[in-house]
């Protein structure tokens, strides 16, 4: 996870201890034979710089579909490799949220037996729904899958039921432009590690559970010192342990004593969030320049109900994990100066191994209406800094 191996080193290290298992196990020879076989072909084993890096196409289209007691916002068109998805949003009109009927938020509320899409041309699209669905909540978070992947076309009208006309999709917006500028960093693999650990951990402040302090991180933090990853004069485990005390977190395991003061982007991101009064969807079509092998397009800001979503797509050295997220960091600053760091939603939607779309909380959740925003995106070895302005 420091990225201190490559992709080969840990396909031979975890091949020779599975096949002593396998040797130790008793296993029929036919069924060592299969093992052997599929230990010599490790998955993804690729070198980690030869990547395609294509970028993703992002279209802001912008447009609403409303009813009496619902509105679907959809933000943005983003063109991945053979796919391509809208980011949305999905919230109840009224009291701002659904009805506690224990049915939930999603898109299984919309009045509709089916929604589709038509081109120009009228060529029929098929629209799929992937994303969250909280049992609590007023807002549902996602994408919509359109199917087949539409070729160029000037615009795409949503028909829900065959026949009935909801919105017109323009595909000819262009995106904003954006200023942004990528720069190598020096950060170490273990520091970067433990940088993403405390990520982790300030996303969660804003949970219903409450922050995550896994009791593993002194574990963790140990043995990155021992494999010479942590210089034994870093700040950086004082600093994690630091943030862990300070949200009630004591029992960490961190051996090194806690910092007197934190980073200023993760002491800004404790502070108290402006209340929000009503609610924003932003469509945002940003493409990011390549970075560490990967290609990001952010594709939305939504803000309502006391929370912020960071939308975007990505497609090349990209993996999805429950717990470390993609291994990238994501942080946005306001335009009073606060900053706000990215986390991962629990469901992600993935195809394959390279395109995954991500829907990221804010910590804390941003001021609504949102100023205009820098993001910094940083990975194993570059940083991508952009300032992003509302659409």
């Amino acid at each position: 996870m420091a990225g201190a191996l490559t992709h080969q080193q840990m396909a031979a290290v975890t091949s020779g201890f599975e096949l002593a298992l396998l040797a130790r196990s008793g296993a029929d020879a036919a069924g060592l034979a299969r093992g052997v076989r599929r230990l010599s072909n490790p998955p993804h084993a690729e070198d980690d710089t030869t990547h395609d890096t294509t970028p993703p196409r992002a279209i802001p289209v912008g447009a609403d579909v409303t009813g009496d007691d619902f509105a679907l916002h959809l933000l943005t068109l983003a063109c991945l490799p053979g796919r391509a998805v809208i980011t949305a949003a999905l919230r109840g009109h009224g009291r701002g949220h659904w009805p506690d009927d224990g049915l939930g938020t999603g898109p299984h509320r919309l009045p509709f037996r089916a929604l589709g899409a038509a081109d120009e041309s009228g060529r029929p699209y098929q629209l799929r729904f992937h994303g969250d669905a909280p049992a609590s909540g007023d807002t549902w978070h996602g994408v919509v899958e359109v199917l087949p992947s539409p070729a160029v076309v000037r615009w795409l009208d949503v028909v829900a039921d065959g026949a009935r006309r909801l919105a017109r999709l323009d595909l000819t917006s262009p995106p904003a432009p954006a200023a942004t500028t990528v720069t190598t960093h020096a950060a170490n693999p273990g520091e970067r590690l433990l940088a993403i650990a405390a990520e982790h951990i300030l996303a969660g402040t804003w949970d219903s559970r409450g922050p995550f302090a896994d009791g593993l991180l002194g574990e963790l933090t140990d043995v990155l010192r021992g494999a010479g990853l942590i210089a034994a004069d870093s700040g950086t485990p004082g600093q994690l342990a630091a943030l862990c005390e300070r949200l009630g977190r004591p029992r960490h395991g961190i051996s090194a004593r806690a910092a007197g003061s934190l980073p200023d982007r993760w002491a800004s991101a404790l502070e108290p969030a402006q209340a929000q009064d009503g609610a924003e969807f932003s469509p945002c079509a940003l493409s990011l320049p390549a970075i560490d092998g990967a290609r990001f397009a952010v594709t939305g800001l939504a803000s309502a109900g006391g929370e912020s979503v960071l939308h975007a797509v990505a497609t090349g050295h990209v993996r999805a994990r429950a717990h470390w997220g993609t291994g990238f960091s994501w942080w946005i600053r306001d335009g009073a100066g606060g900053w706000h760091v990215a986390g991962i939603a629990e469901e992600l939607d993935q195809w394959g191994y390279r395109d995954v779309v991500l829907r990221m909380p804010l910590t804390p959740p941003l001021p609504v209406p949102a100023d205009v925003t820098e993001l910094i995106l940083t990975g194993p070895a570059r940083r991508v800094h952009a300032i992003l302005g509302r659409q």
